[in-house]
């Protein structure tokens, strides 16, 4: 399936088809609440996907939020790209834009669909590789290759090749300079499943809506740790000791029917309780997920009420 991937819907649509296509259970979000992420991607992990055409435009907020939420439903960020700056994403390579796993379109179907991962790393100068060092020392030993030789052979040190020999990365150049002379394979391929160091992240008010500033302080002030994400299908993770709950808001420019839709069925991807925070609970006479107003939220004491109230709603 050869693409050119020079929009955004051809982006998402050929992932989409290939996830299904390869066993991957698929949430698509709606693009215009893709703030924080567009795709969910279950299979044998969690992957939480951003489409962002050129990611230099990601910038550290956009990348926070994707990562928080990652982090609060035990799911691995990846954002899809297929320009930096200037600079053409190149296939087979792994880049990173603030901690998280980059990777061009094709890179990324060629990882859901055959479980391909990327053998090189960008980094500050150029690209960089892992290599087996292992593998590396065994076969200097069994063929009576001396440290001095392998360093003469990179133009580096006998203390370097010592470190290579240990796990430290290095340069393309070099492990195909190494890979020449041994005539051997000697590069690992990369794992794209980490998780952001911007995990932790907690959501920056000024950039909240009233609605949703007041919801956060009343549950903060229960007992909760509150995770915002801004302009999502997923508008807050609640989290306390022992459990989390998703949370949709009721926000005025959002198709409600859409969001308990999708707030039901990310619960269940993710075995989390979800619910529907509202002014007002008139306008829902029935839902698939529990409904709680924010004058219940007032008048809860803690945060085993609002549980109780989850629990009780979902019989109704």
């Amino acid at each position: 399936m050869e693409k050119n991937f020079d929009r955004y819907e051809h982006i998402l649509n050929s992932i989409i088809n290939v996830a299904r296509g390869s066993g991957y259970y698929v949430l698509c979000a709606d693009q215009d609440s893709s703030y924080t992420f567009d795709l969910i991607l279950k299979r044998d992990e969690l992957l939480v996907v951003k489409i962002a055409y050129n990611v230099s435009l990601m910038n550290e907020d956009a990348a926070a939020s994707l990562a928080s939420f990652a982090k609060n439903i035990d799911a691995y960020p990846v954002i899809v790209g297929v320009i930096n700056r200037n600079e053409k994403i190149e296939d087979g390579v792994l880049y990173t834009r603030y901690s998280i796993p980059v990777l061009s379109p094709r890179s990324f179907i060629d990882f859901i669909k055959y479980e391909e991962r990327p053998l090189v790393r960008a980094g500050p100068g150029g690209f960089y590789v892992d290599i087996d060092g292992e593998k590396l020392k065994k076969l200097r030993e069994e063929r009576n290759i001396s440290l001095g030789d392998l360093a003469s052979i990179t133009n580096t040190s006998r203390r370097t090749i010592l470190l290579y020999e240990n796990g430290m990365s290095m340069s393309l150049e070099i492990a195909l300079k190494l890979e020449e002379y041994l005539n051997t394979e000697l590069i690992k391929a990369t794992s794209i499943l980490m998780k952001s160091t911007l995990g932790d992240a907690k959501p920056n008010f000024k950039k909240m809506k009233e609605f949703e500033r007041i919801v956060s302080s009343l549950l903060e002030s229960k007992g909760f740790d509150v995770y915002s994400y801004r302009k999502s299908m997923i508008n807050m993770v609640i989290r306390e000791e022992m459990q989390s709950f998703l949370s949709g808001l009721e926000l005025e420019d959002e198709n409600f029917k859409r969001k308990i839709e999708f707030l039901r069925e990310m619960s269940e991807l993710v075995n989390r309780e979800g619910f529907l925070i509202v002014r007002e609970k008139d306008k829902f006479k029935r839902a698939d997920v529990p409904i709680i107003t924010l004058q219940e939220i007032r008048n809860i004491n803690n945060r085993s009420e609002i549980k109780y109230l989850i629990e009780e709603r979902k019989e109704d």
